[in-house]
């Protein structure tokens, strides 16, 4: 049992019914970001204007956890806890369209996160806020709803730090003069400070005039870098893994702390075929994740997009515009805000630039969805191999993958398709020429002792090895090589084996 099997680990809602100290346990990666939030947030303990925080990153950064991991700390810290209350919204604020709205839901979350401060407090804020929302009409709503919170956190003698997510959305929702009355409070009253989040930098934070112009300290999260994705995948699967093992899933997740911690079911060492049942599974439970993660995109962005995650490999900007069917100049812009958002990542190879979506995760899911084809993921699975793993890796890896081909067709099927497209994947696995099941008789492929069907796969193999010496015309080691066969099969003293 490793080390994490007593840990639950959220992939979609960190912090729910979990502990601080569990919160606090299972943070390892960000500390830098939770450092500059922490900092910003003990400033604001005495200064007469407080400095509101926004934290940007794409869905499945780890915007969520970076929030949970703050209100544990101001929960577990005895001075923060002393000056500071965390209040955190739900992850979308449906039920915000207007100031009143705001300061409603506002004072909801603050009888919850107050209870077991001030439980006669909470009870008070409770009836409270069940007055006020039957007088849903009252123009001055908002204004009443505001004093109360204001002075609850009076009374509490601790200053509120409201955690609201998906700020992009909520903007786009509410009504025109929202976003003016909320900066108005928010520079005006010490007693609240902003610690929000957004998926990427909406329009009204560059815009002179607009209402949060100049009002956050802006936090860009970054994809994980190799040594944070080790740290995570330890605490998610409790295995001790080094840089070079946890590469490969870098690359294929783009460094999302959800999209590691989703895959970290996979076990390291699997089959080829089974790692295929699993992603199949993976992609059967997280369909709509993955979807979603498609549609926060604009109709021109998605099409762009779409075109580099099937082409998977490093593609130009004519590459992607051909695929994507559009003017290369318009997908040459698209690209460059694809980036921006962290979606796509660009290199610069000798004097032209290419593309890969940042999490090639994407790239299965979208095959899988829209061609319906093991091959061409097994495929794309052979092309990623080749380019992460060391040569004696995949060494190793060949044998295995060509006992799975003796078993499973399909697997053979992508293996060709990955060859045809890049010829010099045949000389990276040294081990792969296309097995030939016929050269073993039915009879022995049916024996049911263990070590006889190893021993036959081994045989194989070494068949295998000399047919393809034999396409070379390098005929003395084909000899050498069936002789190597024939020398096995003398030793055993098995009559199945023997006899066929």
């Amino acid at each position: 049992m490793n080390e994490s099997s007593n840990r639950l680990v959220r992939k979609f809602n960190p912090g729910t019914f979990q502990s601080d100290e569990e919160v606090i346990a299972q943070f390892v990666v960000r500390q830098r970001e939770l450092g500059i939030v922490l900092d910003v947030l003990r400033g604001n303990i005495d200064s007469a204007s407080c400095q509101h925080v926004l934290v940007v990153g794409p869905r499945g950064w780890g915007k969520t956890m970076l929030l949970a991991r703050v209100a544990a700390e101001l929960n577990a810290d005895d001075k923060l806890s002393e000056c500071l209350l965390p209040v955190r919204f739900m992850e979308e604020s449906h039920e915000i369209f207007n100031l009143t709205d705001f300061w409603l839901e506002t004072l909801f979350y603050l009888v919850r996160e107050s209870a077991s401060r001030d439980p006669e407090l909470a009870r008070e804020l409770r009836e409270v806020h069940a007055e006020l929302v039957k007088r849903w009409g009252e123009e001055t709503l908002a204004d009443r709803v505001r004093a109360t919170v204001l002075d609850a956190a009076d009374r509490l003698g601790k200053r509120l730090v409201l955690m609201i997510e998906n700020m992009q959305d909520l903007c786009a929702n509410v009504e025109e003069d929202f976003g003016w009355q909320l900066r108005e409070t928010l520079q005006s009253e010490p007693q609240v400070m902003l610690l929000a989040t957004a998926t990427s930098r909406f329009r009204g934070l560059d815009n002179v005039e607009q209402p949060f112009f100049e009002l956050f300290r802006i936090i860009s999260l970054a994809p994980l870098d190799t040594e944070e994705c080790r740290h995570l995948w330890k605490v998610v699967s409790g295995d001790h893994v080094s840089g070079r093992e946890i590469r490969p899933l870098e690359i294929l997740t783009g460094g999302s702390p959800r999209l590691l911690v989703i895959i970290a079911g996979f076990a390291q060492h699997r089959s080829l075929h089974q790692l295929m049942e699993d992603l199949v599974q993976l992609i059967d439970d997280h369909t709509e994740y993955f979807r979603n993660h498609l549609e926060v995109f604009a109709k021109s962005e998605r099409r762009v997009y779409l075109g580099v995650i099937d082409l998977w490999q490093p593609s130009s900007t004519g590459e992607i515009a051909m695929r994507a069917r559009m003017d290369v100049r318009t997908v040459s812009t698209l690209l460059g805000r694809l980036v921006k958002r962290g979606a796509v990542t660009g290199k610069k190879i000798g004097k032209k630039r290419f593309y890969t979506a940042t999490a090639r995760l994407y790239s299965l899911y979208y095959k899988l969805r829209r061609e319906r084809d093991e091959a061409a993921v097994v495929r794309h699975l052979i092309h990623f191999m080749s380019v992460f793993y060391s040569e004696a890796e995949l060494a190793e890896m060949s044998v295995k993958l060509m006992a799975e081909a003796e078993k499973f067709p399909i697997i053979w099927e992508g293996i060709e398709r990955a060859i045809e497209e890049v010829p010099d994947i045949g000389s990276m696995f040294p081990n792969m020429v296309r097995p030939n099941i016929d050269r073993v008789s039915r009879p022995a492929m049916a024996i049911d002792d263990e070590n006889v069907e190893r021993l036959l796969e081994e045989v194989t193999t070494v068949f295998d090895k000399a047919a393809k010496y034999e396409e070379l015309g390098e005929f003395a080691s084909a000899i050498a090589t069936y002789d190597e066969a024939i020398t096995r099969i003398g030793d055993s003293d098995t009559p199945e084996l023997l006899d066929s």
